[in-house]
């Protein structure tokens, strides 16, 4: 069964209080995509996956995952 769902991953903010979260898209158990939130909120993700953005639930990360997951992960095109 394929499975299609949000995680909302939270690191700490930087030293400037700026947020490091991310819009994580899952697909099988695998994370195929990300999105920064920045300060969009859930208006970040691409129209058609921002219900499920905004629904996703919340986990708290590492700051080395927060980097690791921008690094390796492309926001999929809107």
């Amino acid at each position: 069964m394929n499975t299609m769902y949000f995680q909302h991953l939270c690191a700490a903010n930087d030293y400037n209080g700026n947020p490091r979260r991310l819009y994580v898209l899952v697909d099988d158990n695998q994370r195929v995509a990300a999105w920064d939130e920045g300060y969009s909120g859930h208006h970040a993700v691409p129209n058609v996956w921002r219900d499920a953005a905004y629904n996703a639930e919340r986990t708290d990360i590492t700051t080395k995952l927060y980097y690791e997951l921008r690094r390796t992960l492309s926001a999929y095109p809107s």
